[in-house]
């Protein structure tokens, strides 16, 4: 197996297993969520957190699938140094979301690990999509 094809498994490893712990995130929200209150707090406190958890998973599943759909179907499978990029963020995003699962994170540190393991790889996926279309008259035509 060359380096190409250890990237492109290992990529798609990584971004399934960001995206089940981000499914399991938004199952075991509950924790997380009573965790960034305080001891007395209000019904409404409590869905206003809860709502901020929920649109935060739910955007970086999104970003997972949408991210998913391009590797699929072949837009940024070979791109190299975007693959590479990808399996760092997603092995941290994966890694996170562990540890903001198992010890109870406050709320406000998801929208952090979104931005930079979800947010971040999904912009440079955009680029490099934009890139390959942007530049493929400029390299085939020589």
């Amino acid at each position: 197996m060359d380096r190409r094809n250890g990237l492109i498994s290992t990529r798609y490893l990584m971004l399934m297993a960001h995206l089940i712990l981000a499914i399991s995130c938004l199952m075991a929200r509950e924790a997380n969520v009573k965790a960034s209150l305080p001891v007395h707090h209000t019904a409404e406190e409590l869905h206003s957190k809860d709502t901020e958890l929920i649109v935060g998973v739910a955007l970086t599943i999104s970003f997972l699938f949408l991210e998913l759909i391009t590797f699929g179907t072949g837009l940024t499978m070979f791109c190299s140094l975007t693959g590479a990029y990808s399996i760092m963020a997603h092995a941290s995003g994966a890694l996170l979301h562990a540890y903001f699962i198992l010890d109870m994170w406050d709320c406000w540190l998801y929208w952090w690990i979104f931005g930079f393991t979800a947010c971040l790889p999904f912009t440079v996926d955009l680029v490099a999509i934009l890139v390959n279309f942007c530049l493929h008259d400029v390299k085939y035509k020589q």
